[in-house]
């Protein structure tokens, strides 16, 4: 089909952890999308939900092209992402990723067996993939991101903790008062001596 008469729709996925917005929309619009739907996840729950793809795809018709900013938007693991690539496809609707993954207008009917076969390799070896964006659409993603464990207690709750304590309340009563757990508590007092 030429390009003339092809739509193109743009569908980008925010993950949990903060991202530029504007850039990515930039980006889809860079490649010609008249059309642009974004996912944004709030929190890593959510990360299975993706109500803005399935309005991207009820707008695209036979011959229209979908175009990604990665593979990794349509699902939150590897079989996921190839199962809705089968999908899509068979209904004639062609998927392009800006970071350069896939592109089945070059491919063309060939695809079909090669994503089939994809799917039944990838999911052999189920994998999140969500929490390993590109590094080449945002490099800075990676300069602020939370390298895991868990969250540091806040200086307010810190200081509420050394004040009662030195006040004279027990760990118990400490930890009534504040939620936090006895380690967590003993922790706070023990780096404050």
């Amino acid at each position: 089909m030429a390009d003339s008469f092809r739509r193109k729709v743009g569908y980008s996925y925010l993950g949990p952890f903060s991202r530029d917005v504007d850039k990515e929309v930039s980006l889809l619009r860079r490649e010609g999308c008249h059309k642009i739907f974004q996912d944004i996840s709030t929190s890593v729950r959510s990360i299975h939900e993706r109500p803005q793809l399935d309005l991207a795809l009820k707008n695209l018709r036979y011959g229209d092209q979908l175009i990604l900013l990665t593979l990794s938007s349509l699902g939150s693991n590897y079989s996921r992402v190839v199962n809705s690539l089968h999908c899509i496809h068979s209904q004639g609707i062609e998927i392009r990723s800006i970071d350069g993954l896939i592109d089945t207008s070059k491919i063309g009917n060939v695809s079909l067996p090669i994503i089939s076969l994809l799917y039944g390799l990838l999911s052999l070896q189920e994998k999140p993939i969500y929490a390993e964006p590109n590094r080449n659409i945002d490099e800075e993603y990676f300069l602020v991101r939370n390298t895991g464990g868990r969250p540091r207690t806040s200086p307010i709750k810190e200081r509420l903790v050394i004040r009662l304590r030195q006040d004279g309340f027990s760990y118990r009563a400490i930890r009534e008062q504040t939620g936090l757990a006895l380690s967590t508590i003993r922790r706070i007092i023990v780096e404050q001596q």
